[in-house]
């Protein structure tokens, strides 16, 4: 993406007045110092628009950095997929860039993710829907010492409830999913 050009047509400004600003912005120059003493050099662009190429210009500049990172990540990860990678190419704003490298990005480990991995996933579908009481009973299926592994199989459940928006919003706003257990299982 040539940023100059970009910012030009964003701002409707004569692409060699931007080009100008942003060479006196590169040397160090600052917008007060140019409207003042390097006025002219920039083909009369007002106050306002210096400030506007300044912005664009760090804004354009840590979106082409971002790219850079998540070009490498995806690298490192083999995924090579033309669509995707033209995709980013041509992305235009820095929200627009995550939601296209968010699938792909590495996963931090949890004990939701250590519990899926122990095959505990079946027996935290059980927790969920279970109406029995009997949950000591289920998970000695599952486990050997059944009490201190059930915190563990609660865990994927406790991971799928943070990813449901919904949840999120209802928790974080205060309210509870089920009285006062919903919240204590979302802060263990």
């Amino acid at each position: 993406m040539d940023i100059l050009n970009q910012i030009a047509i964003e701002l409707k400004l004569n692409p060699v007045n931007v080009k100008k600003a942003v060479e006196l912005l590169d040397q160090g120059d600052t917008v007060p110092f140019i409207a003042r003493y390097r006025k002219e050099e920039t083909g009369g662009l007002t106050d306002e628009n210096r400030r506007d190429i300044e912005e664009k210009l760090l804004s354009y500049r840590n979106l082409e950095d971002r790219k850079k990172t998540v070009l490498k990540s995806l690298a490192d990860q083999k995924i090579e997929d033309p669509k995707l990678l033209e995709e980013i190419d041509k992305c235009r704003t820095r929200a627009k860039l995550e939601d296209l490298y968010r699938p792909y990005k590495p996963k931090k480990t949890t004990r939701a993710s250590k519990a899926k991995a122990a095959g505990l996933e079946p027996l935290s579908q059980y927790i969920r829907t279970d109406k029995t009481g009997q949950l000591e009973e289920e998970a000695g299926k599952y486990l050997s010492e059944a009490q201190p592994k059930i915190r563990q199989s609660k865990a994927p459940w406790i991971f799928w409830l943070r990813k449901s928006q919904t949840i999120r919003i209802t928790v974080s706003s205060g309210r509870t999913l089920s009285g006062k257990k919903g919240i204590s299982l979302l802060q263990n």
